[in-house]
């Protein structure tokens, strides 16, 4: 399959989707001084447009929505991130997984 689009009379690399933020193996601490409900851990795709739907999957459980923006209650552990994303024009992808800790 051809990696590229042409838009505007450019071609375009497609490049896979992918959690952006935070990066695989973060490492977040929750702040006493702050009230617990308005800490957020940020998860963010590096593809922000064409987007019909998105299945946020942490630590099993689904979030679904079509921001590319998920914004997580600050909850100690060890936490495994994934998105399934389908996009305007049809096309379906599974981001890698992101494993990230909170302390």
């Amino acid at each position: 399959m051809d990696d590229r689009i042409i838009e505007n009379n450019f071609i375009k690399a497609i490049q896979p989707v992918a959690i952006g933020r935070p990066l695989a193996g973060s490492v977040f601490a929750v702040d006493p001084n702050i009230p617990r409900h308005l800490q957020k851990l940020k998860i963010e795709l590096n593809q922000m447009s064409d987007i019909k739907s998105i299945e946020w999957n942490v630590d099993g459980k689904i979030e679904k929505g079509s921001n590319s923006v998920l914004d997580l209650p600050m909850e100690k552990g060890k936490h495994l991130i994934h998105a399934e994303v389908e996009f305007k024009d049809g096309r379906k992808e599974t981001t890698p997984e992101v494993g990230v800790t909170v302390l």
